[in-house]
């Protein structure tokens, strides 16, 4: 078991990383690994850290693991998924009919970051489900940044590609898949 995490710090110039306030991970800690909403956390050792760690797979692996990436049975009844983080085209050569994998340069593990964020998923997977229609790319756009930036981020395995004669990088219109 390897004991990298991304944990959301916000570093000071005196050197000082503390770590900022991360809601679902410390309630899933206090609440289902350590049982006590009371407990403290945050300033956990390394091996504090890998025994929480390794006890949340113990104890809840087989129920919410996600180590198994065969989606036979979500593809079977109909399922329909899009994903921006992941790897999963290996089982299955016809994967893009029912799952779509797309990569969100800048953005880290599924918040924040630098990057556009893919802020129309919950559309695309609507449309897809309701209308069959499944998007070959989906918008992203900044938060926090001064111009907005939006750019389209494409399903796996294609790749973004900036157009060498685009007016305007923060534009979607500025970027193709290929």
């Amino acid at each position: 078991m390897t004991d990298v995490a991304i944990i959301p710090t916000i570093c000071a110039i005196d050197g000082t990383c503390p770590r900022l306030p991360f809601e679902l991970a410390d309630d899933w800690v206090k609440l289902f690994i350590l049982k006590s909403s009371s407990a403290v956390i945050g300033n956990f050792t390394k091996q504090e850290f890998s025994r929480i760690s390794h006890a949340s797979v113990q104890l809840y692996d087989s129920i919410i693991g996600t180590n198994n990436p065969d989606l036979s049975g979500f593809r079977s009844r109909g399922g329909k998924s899009i994903s921006y983080h992941g790897m999963v085209m290996a089982m299955d050569a016809n994967v893009q009919e029912y799952y779509r994998l797309f990569l969100a340069p800048g953005v880290h593990h599924c918040f924040g970051g630098p990057g556009p964020f893919p802020d129309t998923t919950f559309d695309a997977l609507r449309l897809w489900v309701e209308d069959g229609v499944a998007l070959e790319t989906l918008t992203a756009t900044s938060t926090g940044t001064t111009p907005v930036i939006q750019r389209l981020l494409c399903p796996y395995p294609q790749k973004q590609h900036y157009k060498v004669d685009a007016v305007d990088a923060t534009k979607k219109e500025g970027y193709y898949c290929k």
